[in-house]
């Protein structure tokens, strides 16, 4: 008996349960919690929403949007769509890399259309702000139109799959196939 009582006494025992006990935060604590936290959340909302708009004289507008394509006559347009729907955004490439500044055959040209097309914009007609802070326009993000016109001869609009189609198989052919960031990703260049 006089073990018993004297293990209960062991003042060491009873103090290490006390500090092992772990503290249980007030019902403040957890509300200031909560609240720390939706802000976060909606902080991060507010931001990821903001970044898709610009400030333009002195009016807010979306630098985003996507519309449907006009409707496409063109085969290359078409056979984009079966890899994009097979392949979502990236319908890998298997033939010979192209060379940027090497011309190549209209053929050529016109498979690495049917690639890029899902790649850059899923087939739909995009006008959007690029990474680099430019605009780029169409089912195949476009940026410089104009001057493509210039060197071209072509004339069109690249929201018109059709215009866009043929202004770059133009491109391609003459060793322009560096101009799509989604030539590198796919594997084409």
């Amino acid at each position: 008996m006089s073990r018993r009582r004297a293990s209960r006494r062991n003042p060491s025992r009873n103090s290490v349960r006390r500090r092992t006990s772990p503290a249980r935060p007030s019902d403040l604590e957890k509300g200031f919690y909560i609240a720390v936290l939706s802000f976060a959340v909606a902080l991060t909302a507010l931001l990821a929403h903001g970044a898709s708009y610009s400030r333009s004289i002195g009016t807010w507008r979306s630098v985003s949007f996507a519309h449907p394509a006009p409707p496409s006559h063109s085969a290359v347009y078409g056979r984009a769509m079966i890899l994009q729907e097979h392949y979502d955004s990236r319908p890998y490439w298997h033939s010979d890399k192209l060379i940027p500044g090497a011309p190549t055959s209209q053929a050529m040209a016109d498979l690495a259309i049917e690639h890029l097309i899902p790649c850059e914009s899923g087939g739909r007609a995009i006008d959007k702000l690029d990474t680099n802070g430019k605009m780029s326009y169409g089912i195949l993000q476009f940026q410089n139109w104009s001057e493509w016109e210039q060197m071209s001869g072509i004339k069109g609009d690249p929201d018109n799959s059709d215009d866009a189609i043929r202004m770059a198989e133009w491109g391609i052919e003459h060793g322009m196939i560096d101009h799509w960031g989604c030539a590198r990703i796919l594997g084409e260049t």
